[in-house]
């Protein structure tokens, strides 16, 4: 709003300077920038990012599939599992078993 007064303050005086003007059009447009732009680049970095992320799921479901598996025994003690990376924390763990199953 600064801006806008700004310019109405020097528009008759006498003693503007030619800087005078130039700085209250700088100051309109970067409150105009403000007002515009930052709102329209942050709705487009939004959109961009949200597209990227569908097409990272999208993949992701294309290359995931479920197939069964058939339990050949249950593990002994001594069978170190390795942990998901990808699984929840609070999952509950279950039993380790050996398994076998056929997927591509």
């Amino acid at each position: 709003m600064r801006a806008v007064v700004g310019l109405r303050r020097w528009r008759h005086n006498p003693l503007r300077r030619r800087t005078d003007l130039i700085e209250a059009w700088v100051a309109l447009g970067a409150l105009l920038l403000m007002l515009v732009a930052v709102p329209a680049i942050g709705w487009i970095s939004g959109a961009l990012t949200d597209d990227a992320f569908r097409r990272t799921i999208r993949a992701q479901h294309e290359d995931r599939h479920r197939t069964e598996a058939v339990m050949v025994r249950e593990a002994t003690a001594a069978t170190r599992v390795a942990s998901d990376p990808e699984a929840p924390a609070q999952r509950d763990p279950g039993r380790p078993v050996i398994a076998k199953w056929t997927a591509p």
